[in-house]
């Protein structure tokens, strides 16, 4: 007998000490009927994994199992893994697909700007299959919607894109540019690059960090707003003045279509953020996108102490450019509104004038600060595709003409195409 207490003790004394990794997480909560009606959230400890129930989902009171995975059907192989596998279990009297979805949360730990994607897996397949699903890149979130009550979930995402192929001795082009740099824009390979370190004036390239953050807010594109005060800005701006109403969508377009820095500010006051935790989560996002030569201390771009490198401003065109809001309004070639109050009608063209040239512009932004204003001239960011859908972002900085700006950039584009292959 006393053998066997020593057996179980020293069983028990190995659990103990064994990893956290290798004991499966279980969470157990019952729902009973004044619950269902209200809908509840349940979630692991760690909030790592949470599925959302809206009221009447269940007609019954039910139990519901949340597990983390440490046994589970083997994963594709052509997906890098970004999450822990999860698994729920809705367990009613009579399962059965759910009439009304339930809402999934997954956290994932990837810093990629790869696509990401919640994948379920179905018994009757013997297969992982992948959900319509919205990425809160900020918090590292994955959520979906789904009628299943029970699966095992996971978080995948694309495996890097091999970058093209140089298939010339060519080296690039001249350019009067203080800084320059062309990457491919799935790999985020670089295919040219002059200074492209070095940390330079954004001027109104600014005011592409700005349009991420407020899209990250999720704003309400209808919704009006009054120019306040607040919102005057030298510079170009537009011809309005405080007490004037403008939905919200017209102030985004203004702000990357026409370069207007009161525009811009307003469109910041318009998230409810104060400017001082508006600028944080510029800062904040630099961070993550792993724009290590960069600082921002306002949104549009007026003062000189906004600073990126070439290089850091490519990773951040390559990841907003990927909103489809930031794409539709950047290539937009002009943009007409009215104020909602007094009808004033508002417009202007396009600050980048390579929207109407031989390229197929998919994206860009235009920066000037005058050196009296402690800038370097003209900056600019133009992404393009070719024929066969290959995209390259083209940045330069600080240089002295505008017109030698759309014709340098143009022509790095051009070159890229050129002289690189994509399989």
């Amino acid at each position: 007998m006393e053998t066997l207490k020593k057996i179980l003790l020293t069983v028990a004394g190995t659990i103990l000490f064994l990893p956290s990794a290798a004991l499966a997480q279980i969470e157990r909560t019952h729902l009973d009927a004044a619950t269902i009606v209200k809908g509840y959230t349940a979630e692991m400890s760690d909030q790592n994994f949470r599925i959302g129930i809206g009221p009447d989902v269940f007609t019954e009171a039910s139990t519901i199992k949340l597990e983390d995975l440490t046994d589970y059907p083997a994963l594709p192989t052509d997906k890098n893994v970004a999450s822990d596998v999860y698994s729920y279990n809705i367990i009613m009297s009579q399962p059965r697909v759910l009439e009304k979805p339930i809402w999934l949360a997954l956290k994932y730990e990837s810093d990629s700007l790869n696509r990401k994607q919640i994948y379920f897996y179905s018994h009757t397949t013997g297969e992982w299959h992948g959900i319509p699903t919205s990425i809160d890149q900020q918090n590292k979130y994955a959520r979906a919607a789904i009628h299943f009550p029970h699966t095992h979930l996971v978080v995948l995402e694309e495996q890097q894109a091999p970058g093209p192929t140089k298939t010339t001795d060519s080296w690039g082009i001249a350019t009067d540019a203080r800084a320059a740099v062309v990457i491919d824009d799935k790999s985020g390979q670089v295919l040219f690059e002059k200074n492209a370190n070095e940390r330079l004036p954004l001027a109104s390239l600014t005011k592409l960090m700005t349009a991420v953050i407020f899209l990250e807010t999720n704003p309400d594109f209808n919704r009006e707003v009054t120019i306040s005060a607040a919102d005057s800005a030298d510079g170009c701006h537009l011809s309005v003045v405080p007490g004037d109403r403008v939905k919200v969508r017209d102030l985004f377009y203004s702000s990357l279509v026409g370069s207007k820095n009161n525009a811009t500010k307003a469109l910041a006051h318009s998230t409810g953020l104060s400017d001082a935790n508006f600028v944080a989560r510029m800062n904040q996002k630099a961070t993550e996108l792993g724009m290590t030569n960069s600082q921002f201390v306002e949104t549009t771009g007026l003062d000189h102490r906004n600073r990126a490198s070439a290089a850091d401003y490519a990773k951040l065109s390559q990841y907003a450019l990927r909103k489809m809001e930031v794409l539709q309004a950047s290539t937009s070639k002009s943009y007409t509104f009215w104020t909602t109050n007094s009808g004033k009608s508002l417009s202007f063209r396009n600050t980048n004038g390579l929207v109407n040239s031989h390229l197929t512009v998919t994206g860009g932004k235009t920066g000037y600060l005058p050196p009296s204003w402690g800038g370097i001239h003209y900056n600019l960011m133009t992404k393009a595709k070719d024929g066969y859908g290959n995209e390259v972002i083209a940045v330069t900085m600080g240089n002295p003409s505008y017109s030698d700006t759309k014709y340098e950039v143009e022509s790095l584009i051009n070159w890229g195409f050129r002289n690189y292959q994509w399989e």
